[in-house]
């Protein structure tokens, strides 16, 4: 009934537990980092001490995203980046903020008339003066960690992937939502961008990922989140064969699941299932 694969049981159980108002789980001692699947699009949670930091918040998918929160031990979302208002990496917004309304929203400002957004913050009953509207560089945190984030300058008629914010969490991670190898390219000189874990751009197209722009990052592992058979051939075997050639490990979620870090050593570290 859930479709299950490795590990979806664990979230199906979560699912029909947090259905009936049952499942307490408990804060882990240390900061996580936790890559969702959320299926064809993009979640990126970091957790201190029970609240949580989301880059992104998936395709619209009802109370599990809040359901796999609530199992990797965050209890309260404080804030919440969208890289870009493509409906798979935003429409989870819809649950995420009836649970968690205090969450406060941030997107770059060259989406404030963004037609399609406008419609979405009716949605998220959110104006566009409750949205922190991002502009060249700043800073977000969340406990003792900064996320510093980019906002690539969009040119008039370009897609909505373009203006995705880039965002680096020190030498840990680097996100870039859908920006295509272009945008990678032009953005090498906001750096430095080197960082252990890279989210690969639009979820392993081909269109990113530039074997230059994973040269500067220089990972030890790419995420890449996608779903499970999707249409779209994601990730593409060119880009699989790319992160090979860098020297980096791919990890999926289509295939892993939800993929769990937890800060050990100063560093994020795998946690094997």
């Amino acid at each position: 009934m859930f479709g299950l694969r490795k590990g979806g049981w664990l979230i199906a159980l979560a699912c029909l537990l947090a259905g009936f108002g049952w499942g307490r789980y408990e804060t882990p001692p240390e900061p996580g980092l936790v890559f969702l699947d959320v299926g064809q699009g993009a979640c990126t949670a970091l957790q201190h001490r029970g609240s949580g930091l989301l880059i992104d918040a998936g395709p619209e998918r009802g109370s599990r995203t809040l359901s796999q929160l609530r199992m990797h031990g965050i209890k309260r979302v404080s804030s919440v980046l969208i890289t870009h208002p493509d409906g798979d990496h935003c429409d989870g917004l819809d649950a995420l903020l009836r649970a968690h309304p205090k969450a406060s929203v941030a997107i770059s400002d060259q989406f404030r008339t963004d037609p399609e957004l406008l419609v979405r913050l009716k949605r998220w009953n959110r104006t566009p003066e409750q949205i922190v509207w991002l502009k060249g560089r700043s800073n977000v945190r969340l406990g003792p960690f900064t996320i510093r984030v980019d906002c690539p300058t969009r040119a008039i008629g370009e897609i909505a992937n373009e203006g995705s914010l880039f965002l680096r969490l020190g030498e840990e991670l680097v996100v870039t939502g859908d920006a295509s190898r272009m945008t990678e390219l032009a953005m090498r000189r906001q750096g430095p961008w080197h960082a252990r874990l890279l989210v690969a751009g639009h979820h392993g197209s081909r269109a990113a990922c530039d074997p230059a722009w994973l040269r500067e990052v220089g990972p030890d592992e790419v995420i890449l989140s996608c779903g499970r058979g999707n249409p779209y051939g994601h990730p593409h075997p060119e880009v699989l064969a790319r992160i090979a050639d860098a020297g980096a490990k791919a990890r999926r979620t289509d295939h892993e699941g939800d993929l769990v870090y937890r800060w050990r050593g100063g560093r994020f570290v795998p946690i094997s299932r």
